[in-house]
């Protein structure tokens, strides 16, 4: 079984850089206030062209059937948060989730999958049935042949659909509005921080620079990193990619890691997006979330 090390490739030549976590205090505050008032519209994506995985209408055509992925991501900037890819019936298929109109977290958005065969825009589909319900066996994509099997979704129509739907009730919180006029200033400061933070982890940590049959060392020389953490199971290692750094990002900006299969020194399958979201806890909510993996750390 290959051993992994911790020294990522580019700080085997240089000295590496650090996080530059905010205190906890700090943070805390910053996310109340943000999350109770920001009234930013995610669909303009003023701060970052890698922020946020709604989409806007005009994004719509970008999506031809038969397009190229790469050039589809490169067209939206990485909009989109990348959740799975493996090989099923000898095809490698790549799912992406996206919003519409809105967020489920601040409106009556939907959220769909872009569903990639061989490289190659298939459809949108619905988010698959239960994902928020059932930890994912490791080395299981029956979410993914869900995702091949279900009805395309006509991404206007719906579009349509969900702007005709009466509009959430605005609340405000006279608290934390307050917060906002005494730290309003260095709440920004550290908010305008931790998104420069969260677009260069989603731009370092995005799994659709990946692809099925690439080597450990390939990985790691594109992300430009070692893993937090690897687990065993059976005859695969599922190393885990990314960052613990602790960020004040609204749940639709936020960045994830990237776990991987990895058999015979290749790449098998990766999950990202939803199931392997980063932050401080991510090891222990990747444990959560997958059943099957042991507890056998491989990294010297």
């Amino acid at each position: 079984m290959r051993r992994f090390s911790r020294t990522p490739p580019s700080c085997r030549k240089q000295c590496s850089r650090g996080p530059g976590d905010l205190p906890v205090g700090v943070t805390l505050l910053v996310v109340g206030f943000l999350c109770g008032c920001t009234d930013r519209d995610p669909t303009t994506n003023e701060t970052s062209q890698t922020a946020s995985y709604v989409l806007s209408a005009e994004d719509y055509g970008t999506f031809v059937p038969g397009g190229e992925r790469d050039e589809i991501l490169a067209a939206l900037h990485s909009k989109g948060n990348f959740e799975m890819s493996a090989v099923i019936d000898e095809q490698e298929v790549t799912g992406i989730s996206f919003g519409i109109v809105s967020t489920p977290f601040d409106g009556p958005g939907q959220l769909l999958w872009a569903v990639f065969i061989d490289g190659k825009f298939s459809k949108f589909v619905k988010w698959p049935a239960n994902w928020t319900k059932d930890p994912i066996p490791v080395g299981d994509f029956s979410r993914l042949v869900a995702a091949m099997d279900a009805e395309a979704v006509d991404i206007r129509l719906l579009d349509q659909q969900v702007r005709a739907l009466p509009a959430a009730p605005s609340e405000t919180d006279l608290g934390l509005t307050v917060v906002g006029w005494v730290f309003g200033s260095s709440i920004k400061r550290a908010r305008e921080k931790d998104i420069e933070r969260n677009r260069e982890l989603r731009d370092q940590y995005n799994a659709a620079r990946l692809r099925i049959g690439m080597t450990v060392d390939e990985v790691e020389e594109i992300l430009d990193a070692s893993p937090l953490r690897v687990w065993r199971h059976e005859d695969a290692a599922y190393p885990l990619y990314g960052s613990t750094d602790l960020l004040s990002i609204l749940p639709y900006e936020h960045y994830s890691n990237i776990l991987v299969i990895i058999r015979e020194d290749r790449i098998r399958g990766i999950y990202s997006g939803y199931s392997v979201p980063g932050g401080p806890n991510t090891i222990q909510r990747v444990q959560d979330g997958f059943t099957g993996l042991e507890a056998h750390d491989l990294v010297e």
